[in-house]
Parts: C-alpha cells; structure tokens; sequence
C-alpha cells in the first residue's frame, strides 16, 4: 500500500470518529487518525484491513441512511 492509500484511509477515519456510531469502531478509528497524525506512522497490514472495512460500513450506513431520508 503506497503512502497516499494510507494517508486517505487516515482521513477516511476523521469522518468515522467526527460521524461514526459509538463502539469499538470508532474508538480503533479514534486512535488510527490521531497515530496518523505523526508522519512516521506506518499501519500495519491488520490495522490497514480494519480500516478498509470501517470504512466500508461507513459509507454504506451513511447511503442508506440518505436513502431513507429522500424516501420519507
């Protein structure tokens, strides 16, 4: 994973810690965006997979819930 991918998976959790349900996701995404924050930071191969479904789920919570609102 070049350093950009990293970089926008770290900004990609800024919107699950700033919008994100409560739970144990939003805590690891609370923790990966501040350790992003130091330009030496390397994710490991895990935290890089965690992030990616995080980021997932986000998203697609985030479209069903704009679906639902355009439905109603």
């Amino acid at each position: 994973m070049s350093r950009t991918e990293s970089d926008y998976l770290l900004y990609q959790m800024s919107h699950v810690v700033r919008d994100g349900a409560d739970g144990p996701d939003r805590e690891f995404a609370r923790r990966m965006f501040q350790a992003g924050k130091d330009r030496w930071f390397i994710a490991s191969r895990a935290e890089i997979e965690r992030m990616r479904g995080i980021e997932t789920r986000y998203w697609r919570a985030r479209e069903a819930a704009q679906s639902a609102r355009a439905e109603a």
